[in-house]
């Protein structure tokens, strides 16, 4: 599994934060060393702004010089997405946003197994189960092979959610591209004053598709982007 995973990560001038989900990640991440973490600051930036960021990220990525690159401009989330997405040469992405700080280590061997194993799930949940918006489970946890437990998220849930987020996770490369060959913003609408409309539709497609999303039982990262802290665009 050696360099089989990217990570890709939205930020929006949120530094901060930005320092804090970099750091964190970094000392919790327990998997294969990532082929590569690309990010997509969603402001221009100045050179003198570019350099700056640039040179904290790679004092936050530390001893481990984890490859990065860094993309910058006004696009919205969906695009930005879709823009990193197009760069991604492995077959997982770890999505990330600039606002979810690490909390522990264990999450991407116990993803990586799941996904393996059953193709019918498109994504993995790292949020505790008191923090999932209310998302329901299915009552009985399921077992890969080797003893990961997880369970999968309900569907239909408040008629409209079925288990995709843009929170962090792993996922495939080839489902994106099987069921959005031309990008998430093709066909989805991106309302910033309602980010929330871009997920419920996303996840619709991947419904009727017939993915799901699974969670691990434990939690592994924390939301650190409330408080008034939260950015539309």
């Amino acid at each position: 599994m050696e360099k089989q995973i990217t990570i890709t990560l939205t930020s929006c001038g949120r530094w901060d934060l930005l320092e804090k989900t970099i750091k964190s990640l970094v000392q919790f991440w327990d998997g294969p060393k990532p082929y590569e973490l690309l990010i997509y600051e969603d402001q221009e930036l100045r050179v003198l702004h570019f350099s700056t960021l640039y040179g904290f990220i790679s004092e936050w990525i530390g001893k481990d010089s984890w490859e990065f690159e860094i993309y910058h401009g006004k696009r919205g989330q969906i695009s930005a997405i879709d823009f990193l997405y197009s760069k991604v040469k492995t077959p997982y992405i770890f999505h990330q946003e600039d606002d979810w700080e690490t909390t522990k280590s264990g999450f991407i061997q116990k993803s990586l197994s799941i996904l393996e194993e059953k193709p019918s799930i498109m994504q993995v949940w790292l949020r505790a189960p008191n923090d999932r918006n209310g998302h329901p489970c299915h009552g009985v946890a399921q077992k890969t092979t080797d003893g990961t437990k997880y369970h999968v998220l309900k569907t239909g849930y408040m008629g409209k959610w079925h288990g995709y987020s843009m929170n962090p996770g792993l996922r495939r490369l080839s489902d994106y591209q099987k069921l959005f060959p031309n990008g998430f913003a093709a066909e989805i609408p991106w309302n910033p004053k309602n980010p929330l409309e871009s997920e419920i539709l996303v996840g619709r497609k991947f419904f009727k598709n017939g993915f799901r999303a699974a969670t691990l039982l434990d939690g592994y990262c924390r939301h650190i982007g409330g408080n008034g802290r939260h950015v539309n665009g």
